[in-house]
Formats: C-alpha cells, sequence, structure tokens
C-alpha cells in the first residue's frame, strides 16, 4: 500500500500532471492524492511546496528513476555546470538502447541509472552501445548494485550512488575511452541537417552529397576523434537551441529534470512558472 502510494507520489512530476497545471484546470491528480497532501499540511500551501514535498518523499521512501535524474541535474548541472552552457539529454536513443541521461558541455558524459527496482541484465549491452557514440560512461546506482556493477562491467566505466543527503557519491571515477567509437554508429545519432553541415564545412567542394554511399565513405574515412568532436559540438547546440524553459531559475529544483525530459510546449511551461505560487487548493 505505502509503495503504491510513492508511486502515485512520484507522477507529480509528469507531464500529464504538467500539463494539468499549466492550463490552470483542475487537477484529477492532485484531486487523487487530495488526503496525502491534508496529511501533509499542504492544502493551503502553494503549487511549489507541493512539489517540494513530493521530492523530499522520494528521496526518503522512493527512490524512482526521476529521483535519480532530478538530483543528478541538480547536483551537476545546476552546482557544478550551468544550465544556459550544458545541454541535457533525457532517454538519448543510442543503437537499441536509451541512455538516461547525457551532460554535453565541453565534454559529453552518459549517466545509466540502476534504482533499487532495476536489474543488471542490460547492462553489459548498454555499455557497449554507449560507448560506440561516447568516451565516457557512469552508472549511478542503489548501493545493492555496486559490487556488481564494478565486478562485471569495464573498469573504465564510473560508478556513483546517491547519499542520503542527495550528494553524488563517486564510487569509481569514469575513464575516457576512444577505441569503441563507432563512425556508423555517431552518423546515425546526427539529423540531417547536421551531417549536411558537416559535410560541407569537412569535405571537398566538388564532393557529391546527393550520393549516401559516399557520404558513409566519408564519414568512415573521417578521423574517429575529429568525428567525435564535431558530434559532442552538434548535441551541444542542438539542445541549447532548442530549450522550452528559457530561464530554469523560474523553476524549482525538482522540475529540472522534468523542463529536459519532456517535451512540453514554451506556453505550458510559462503557465506552469505561473501556477507555482498558486494555492494546491485551487486546484481540487
Amino acid at each position: 500500500m505505502e509503495q503504491k502510494k510513492n508511486f502515485d507520489i512520484n507522477r507529480i512530476f509528469s507531464a500529464a500532471v504538467i500539463r494539468e497545471l499549466a492550463a490552470s484546470q483542475k487537477s484529477s491528480y492532485l484531486k487523487s492524492i487530495e488526503s496525502d497532501l491534508q496529511g501533509a499540511g499542504l492544502y493551503e500551501a502553494t503549487v511549489r511546496d507541493a512539489f517540494a514535498w513530493a521530492q523530499k518523499r522520494l528521496a526518503d521512501d522512493y527512490r524512482s528513476e526521476y529521483f535519480y535524474k532530478s538530483t543528478l541535474v541538480e547536483k551537476i548541472v545546476r552546482g557544478t555546470h550551468s544550465p544556459n552552457t550544458m545541454a541535457v539529454y533525457s532517454e538519448f536513443r543510442i543503437g537499441l538502447s536509451r541512455a538516461d541521461l547525457v551532460l554535453v558541455n565541453g565534454d559529453a558524459v552518459v549517466y545509466e541509472i540502476k534504482t533499487e527496482m532495476d536489474d543488471l541484465t542490460k547492462a553489459e549491452k548498454q555499455v557497449s552501445e554507449y560507448f560506440s557514440c561516447f568516451k565516457k560512461i557512469v552508472f549511478v546506482v542503489d548501493e545493492k548494485h555496486i559490487d556488481a556493477v564494478l565486478a562485471s562491467l569495464p573498469w573504465q566505466v564510473g560508478v556513483s550512488s546517491i547519499s542520503a543527503r542527495r550528494r553524488v557519491k563517486v564510487v569509481r571515477e569514469a575513464v575516457g575511452r576512444s577505441d569503441l567509437l563507432n563512425a556508423r554508429s555517431l552518423f546515425s545519432c546526427m539529423h540531417r541537417v547536421e551531417y549536411e553541415k558537416l559535410l560541407d564545412d569537412f569535405s571537398m567542394p566538388h564532393f557529391d552529397q546527393s550520393s549516401y554511399g559516399k557520404i558513409l565513405e566519408f564519414v568512415d574515412a573521417m578521423p574517429i576523434d575529429d568525428l567525435h568532436a564535431q558530434f559532442v559540438k552538434i548535441l551541444r547546440q542542438r539542445k541549447l537551441s532548442g530549450k522550452r524553459v528559457k530561464d530554469m531559475r523560474l523553476l524549482p529544483p525538482s522540475l529540472w529534470a522534468a523542463a529536459y525530459s519532456h517535451k512540453l510546449k514554451v506556453s505550458e511551461w510559462n503557465g506552469l512558472i505561473k501556477a507555482l505560487d498558486k494555492s494546491v487548493r485551487d486546484f481540487i
């Protein structure tokens, strides 16, 4: 029963709930957890307070994938870097896998999350695919997985956990490696307009861009470290130019991961920002 209640509280960070609040309409979700809100003394509090309460509940009782993402984004993007200079991807597809988080600044790092509820059956395959496009990988895991991850994954894979105080604890530093980078894998992650610009910048003037075979030959022949550097540059520019929340400081830190994960419109995020300081009671 308690696990289900925590699962329901975790849903406050979902795109569907955020859309409800952004539209300033009655929230079926907040209505469904009304007794929990009243029990926490939040009925007369603000929506902002409700998000803070939900984040603390996750930290204490239900370390979901969203809890991990939220902590990593807050501690690394806000604590070490800046949302204005770092590009953040959630569920980034690489081959047949999806990386939980990819953070791109001067470098690019994959963060793969394994919560207490997860197993490690896909871990080795994920590492193989991630190293085809990225030099650094960090597994952020529940403490029960630490020994298994250290023993089964390549020594270059970083391993971290999150402490009771929501600090990122480094168990093993990630070591960059480029020997597994694959030109075709990098190319498959690029949008057409991006690889066309790459061709314009690095190929000969007479290069035939209409031939897909010729494009692949060019990509295969390009020095892999140069291609990877361009790939990182492309990812950073792509995400920073497409930000939907113009100023992350207007959102509480608990919602930063949601802002990077959910494909909501600018108007919807603006609506949520206006709703944050309204009373919970107004939406029930």
